[in-house]
């Protein structure tokens, strides 16, 4: 008798402990799980930001070389230098896919892209604008159409994009667009410039 009751005396304490240590490795656990998805979501919104800055580089360097092949005239070194240019500010493209894709995801519905989404267009206005000028001479008269019109989109790009601007970055900042905002907007109207034209692709 004396015997069960030591051991009922012991199984108390026992059992509260491991209940004490489940339960607070439920809290770790849960701690854990809170802790790494809000890691995961700064990283997406400063993601998001590094892709936007990239956005902004790639348009700002595409303007620079079509300006040049238009101004380059008969000087075709001139030429395939901005063209060199071009297939470099090309390699940044994807950040710009990338980006508009996060805003499509934040945003809960699909742009309106009954043209092309931003793969296609990015896609065929790099195929088209390498193929032009690979001839003595000056630009033809079509490619010189073609060079004035995606000038037009890029310039329209510029301007959806030129409120985009983080100087500082923070996590913080971070969990902050990674919710949406006024990015995502730019974004949308980015689509909207990126559908405007009839056709992207380069027809001598």
């Amino acid at each position: 008798m004396e015997e069960q009751q030591k051991k009922r005396s012991y199984f108390v304490p026992v059992l509260l402990l491991l209940l004490v240590v489940s339960f607070t490795g439920n809290i770790l656990l849960v701690s854990k799980r809170v802790s790494d998805d809000q890691e995961d979501r700064v990283q997406r919104g400063l993601a998001i930001i590094a892709d936007g800055k990239q956005a902004k580089l790639h348009i700002d360097a595409v303007l620079t070389n079509v300006d040049a092949m238009l101004g380059s005239g008969s000087d075709i070194s001139r030429r395939l230098a901005a063209k060199g240019a071009l297939g470099a500010a090309f390699k940044q493209a994807d950040e710009v896919i990338r980006f508009m894709g996060e805003a499509q995801k934040i945003s809960g519905k699909s742009f309106p892209s009954t043209k092309r989404d931003a793969a296609s267009f990015f896609g065929e206005a790099e195929r088209s604008m390498l193929q032009l000028g690979n001839h003595d001479g000056p630009l033809t008269a079509p490619e010189q159409a073609y060079l004035q019109m995606m000038k037009q989109v890029y310039e329209q790009l510029k301007t959806d994009l030129a409120p985009f601007e983080y100087k500082t970055v923070s996590r913080d900042i971070g969990l902050t667009v990674q919710t949406g905002g006024a990015w995502v907007d730019m974004a949308s109207r980015m689509q909207e410039a990126i559908n405007a034209p009839d056709n992207v692709v380069f027809k001598p």
